[in-house]
């Protein structure tokens, strides 16, 4: 049986409509991502 170990952060940004600031909205747009350093190892 194989094992995975992740190392790694997930990030979120929170963004407004263009022009606008954050306590001048009502909603925000959530986008997911990860950092270059996210590593995943397979070890068996």
């Amino acid at each position: 049986m194989k094992k995975i170990v992740t190392l790694g952060e997930i990030m979120l940004r929170l963004s407004v409509e263009s022009g606008e600031r954050i306590f001048q909205t009502d909603q925000l747009t959530m986008h997911y991502g990860g950092a270059e350093a996210n590593v995943a190892l397979c070890v068996k």
